[in-house]
């Protein structure tokens, strides 16, 4: 598989303190305007939502991809088995159990660019 092609999703949920709440994180990997699109669709799939936050954003470098780090919050017991993701993304897509909040933010960000360097052989992004 090229990287041009090397697309896909990966994703882990958590609700701790209340069973109806739970705490997202999205990697997309895509070209940026369908990065626009999978946001879009997922929102819509887990609404009402909050706290959302943009962790991360890069270019790829020798591709025409980017990748996006997203967490956020949904409500109403929106948890992961409503969604259907074949409605969001015809590629790849991974529940990533090392996707969670560290103690300190940066750890997060870390093992993102780690992954992303590892899976399209670049030293560092």
């Amino acid at each position: 598989m090229g990287k041009q092609t090397q697309t896909e999703i990966r994703w882990n949920s958590k609700s701790e303190d209340h069973p109806e709440t739970h705490e997202w994180i999205l990697l997309a990997i895509n070209r940026p305007e369908r990065l626009d699109k999978i946001w879009q669709k997922f929102q819509e799939q887990i609404a009402p939502l909050d706290e959302i936050r943009l962790r991360m954003k890069k270019r790829i470098p020798d591709t025409d991809l980017e990748y996006r780090l997203i967490t956020c919050t949904t409500y109403a017991g929106k948890g992961p088995n409503i969604i259907n993701w074949n409605r969001i993304h015809q590629g790849t897509i991974k529940r990533d159990t090392q996707l969670y909040e560290r103690k300190t933010e940066d750890r997060l960000i870390e093992y993102v660019n780690k992954y992303i360097a590892k899976k399209f052989d670049q030293n560092s992004l």
